[in-house]
């Protein structure tokens, strides 16, 4: 509840209602501004270069996380697994506004990955028409290599998408 956040963050009830409406519209925002760092951290410097095809594009992106989940596990001793999808598991089945949300996150996730598959095929003078497909299968595998990587408490389990990524595209 609102009593327990603010406990936990040393706030008052007051500064709470104060810059946001409800526990919804603090999930909203923590979505917005997560997404916002993990796209500029993660997913632009992997499926933004030009310069990778597809597979390194992906295998830079399982770098990246594992390096950022092993940061992560160094400051706090604790795998967390993808926030987005730990909010479709518990949140979606209960809240519109917040599936909506991390829905429009993940389908963006999808978009970079297929646009980096989609100038792969082409420029390789393949056919990208399964491109979108393709990626999501990739967000799926993502997703599930963090749930590994936070129940075994290995984040290294990332560093093997590239791999996995490949045999997918071929």
């Amino acid at each position: 509840g609102i009593a327990e956040l603010c406990s936990v963050a040393e706030a008052k009830k007051g500064s709470f209602y104060f810059f946001f409406d409800s526990k919804q519209a603090l999930a909203l925002e923590m979505l917005e501004r997560s997404w916002h760092r993990t796209r500029t951290q993660i997913f632009e410097p992997a499926f933004g270069d030009p310069t990778l095809d597809a597979v390194q594009a992906i295998d830079r992106y399982g770098h990246l996380l594992a390096d950022n989940l092993e940061r992560l596990r160094e400051r706090d001793d604790v795998v967390a697994g993808c926030r987005f999808g730990n909010f479709a598991i518990e949140m979606a089945p209960r809240d519109d506004t917040i599936r909506a949300a991390v829905s429009s996150i993940l389908d963006e996730m999808v978009d970079l990955v297929a646009e980096s598959i989609a100038r792969s095929a082409v420029g390789a003078g393949g056919d990208d028409s399964g491109a979108r497909a393709t990626a999501a299968a990739v967000i799926a595998q993502m997703e599930g290599l963090m749930v590994l990587a936070k129940a075994r408490r290995d984040p290294a389990l990332l560093r093997g998408l590239g791999a996995v990524a490949g045999r997918l595209l071929h």
